[in-house]
């Protein structure tokens, strides 16, 4: 879900900052811990938005104000959705599909990648990360855009 640039020393500051001013203090994160999470961040991949958002997660979610929220609270935040094809469903001549959906990806028409394939999700992902769902069409139609 996140495609993008790589989070950097430049922009950890920022989220640095953000950090401080939510959870600095007394017994919050100090300036070593805020640096050891920036870097390890860094380390793993994460996108600019991804650490973005993985702060913004612990700040909504973390209960034990006064207390510093552990590492692994950011570092575990992550949106990957498991995108399933035709053959993983059973085809579409299923009469049913209780579990998945057709989802749109990156306003890639049809929900079909370069390679003209179809994209589906479980549906607890799509509620869970506000996926766009789109509805299927019947062959030979187009998908608009």
């Amino acid at each position: 879900m996140y495609a993008g640039a790589l989070l950097t020393r430049q922009e950890s500051a920022k989220i640095a900052g953000r950090l401080a001013i939510a959870f600095g203090g007394d017994k919050g994160m100090s300036q070593q811990k805020i640096a050891l999470l920036l870097e390890m961040m860094i380390d793993d991949g994460f996108t600019v938005d991804r650490a973005n958002d993985a702060v913004k997660h612990v700040i909504k979610s973390h209960t034990a104000w006064g207390c510093e929220p552990p590492i692994g609270a950011f570092m575990s935040f992550d949106r990957r959705v498991k995108l399933l094809s035709n053959g993983e469903i059973g085809g579409y001549n299923q009469p049913d599909w209780p579990d998945v959906h057709m989802v749109r990806i990156e306003g890639i028409s049809a929900c079909r990648s370069a390679q003209g394939k179809v994209f589906f999700a479980r549906k607890s992902d799509i509620a869970k990360y506000g996926l766009t769902v789109a509805e299927p069409k019947q062959l030979g139609q187009d998908w608009k855009d």
